[in-house]
């Protein structure tokens, strides 16, 4: 009797592809094409992060600055941030996405535009906070916004749209801010940013729909249009904020962007420079291997998260951030300090998307935008922190010894997670109240529907 003849390994990884993009990207966008919308004005927003990010350490050092300042000046950025996310989650309650949206891309016009037309030291940190007002708002308006029209079902995949859209903008950007910079001078990738931000708010007044996301009176919405976040109300006073898995992401949240913030923006630009005699061409081309690779991961990660538990997929994932790092430090050819930020960009693609997945599965709906603002808030301070304390750091030490420094924070990020958070989604998932997994997340020793 024949046997039946087995399916070439080829044709079941092709397979296994097409399902892993029908999961994560055809399927949900007919859901939801309110998402594939957001996804374009997110792209044009972010393309302008992306624009600057190798640039911006160059530019203050032009300015005769050491590397603390450098820190600074990102930090300027961040701290607005910091001060805008809540602010930006209760404006989306109280309007809507779009409007925070819009209001975002205006600020980030601004900003972004008087940083290229004052060219010096001063002005650059006083106009980085208003750019950095800007995609606090857009950022949070955008994320609030997938999570208002996303059930548990198709969460992680609508998240991963929005982080490939949003990686789209890094991707794209680093190496049209270098080329930029090559042929006319430091300050110019501003100008472009300014034009891409007008575009990305243009985007949003015509495409968005208005008053997703706005809670009138904490009750209803528009015509059915579900609200933000997992159980339809409250639970029995639960509150998301004293829950130890939304605690535990925060931390992951302020680890993820104190290395973003002392890495990626400053450290590893200025290695670039000094190590490997990079200029701005060449490091924005460098600068767009983690969003890229970050980016071809993202059709996967949807799936994963789902299928897996999001607490599985973060713990390692910090790990291997610390890993890119510990590698970037001792690299002594280009190709290994490529391979870390390849490292880096995997890590990335695991980490967004699962995150804010995991906070909208423990937040009730009426909980949720404050508690994506919080979140927010919590990773800017992380922001804020990360680049002039590396920065001085590598100032004292050395540019290796601030990105081991930075390895070690990511490793005890990863302990802690480890130890207080539990699974939302999977086989592994806790049994909890509250929020969309079905259970929104008590910490343990609570006592389900009669928590007070």
């Amino acid at each position: 009797m024949r046997r039946p003849q087995e399916e070439p390994a080829t044709s079941r990884l092709w397979k296994s592809l097409k399902e892993a993009v029908r999961y994560s990207l055809v399927e949900p966008s007919r859901q939801e094409p309110g998402v594939l919308l957001l996804a374009l004005s997110t792209m044009f927003m972010t393309m302008g992060q992306g624009i600057i990010s190798p640039i911006l350490p160059l530019l203050v050092q032009s300015f005769g600055m050491t590397a603390m300042m450098v820190g600074f000046a990102v930090s300027a950025f961040a701290l607005a941030r910091a001060f805008a996310n809540i602010p930006a989650g209760v404006l989306t309650k109280r309007f809507g996405a779009r409007f925070v949206l819009v209001l975002g891309a205006v600020f980030s016009v601004v900003g972004n535009l008087m940083v290229a037309l004052l060219p010096n030291y001063t002005a650059l940190v006083v106009f980085r906070f208003v750019a950095g007002l800007g995609s606090a708002f857009f950022i949070t308006g955008a994320v609030i916004f997938v999570a208002a029209v996303s059930v548990p079902a198709n969460r992680g995949p609508l998240m991963a749209i929005f982080q490939a859209a949003f990686l789209m903008g890094l991707t794209l950007g680093p190496s049209v801010g270098g080329i930029t910079a090559d042929l006319f001078g430091l300050a110019s990738p501003f100008f472009l940013v300014a034009v891409v931000s007008a575009l990305s708010g243009l985007w949003a007044v015509a495409k968005i729909p208005a008053g997703v996301a706005q809670i009138a009176g904490e009750a209803s919405g528009l015509g059915g249009q579900r609200q933000p976040g997992g159980a339809e109300g409250t639970m029995g006073g639960f509150s998301v904020f004293r829950h130890l898995g939304y605690q535990a992401v925060n931390i992951i949240t302020a680890g993820t962007f104190f290395t973003r913030s002392g890495a990626l923006f400053n450290l590893w630009p200025l290695l670039g420079k000094d190590r490997f005699g990079l200029g701005p061409g060449p490091l924005g081309l460098l600068f767009t291997l983690p969003s890229a690779v970050n980016l071809v991961f993202q059709p996967f990660v949807g799936a994963l998260a789902d299928r897996l538990g999001r607490k599985l997929l973060l713990v390692p994932t910090m790990f291997l951030v610390a890993a890119s790092l510990l590698l970037s430090a001792v690299s002594p050819v280009l190709g290994l300090f490529a391979l870390a930020m390849v490292l880096y960009g995997i890590a990335q693609s695991v980490e967004g998307p699962t995150a804010n997945a995991y906070i909208a599965d423990v937040a009730p709906r009426n909980q949720l935008a404050m508690a994506m603002g919080v979140n927010r808030t919590i990773g800017d301070v992380g922001l804020v922190i990360g680049s002039p304390l590396l920065g001085l750091i590598a100032d004292v030490a050395g540019i290796p010894w601030g990105l081991v420094a930075n390895a070690g924070v990511m490793l005890v990020v990863a302990v802690l997670f480890a130890f207080l958070a539990q699974e939302t989604v999977g086989l592994r998932a806790a049994p909890q109240v509250g929020g969309d997994s079905g259970a929104a997340g008590r910490g343990p020793g609570q006592r389900g529907d009669a928590d007070p």
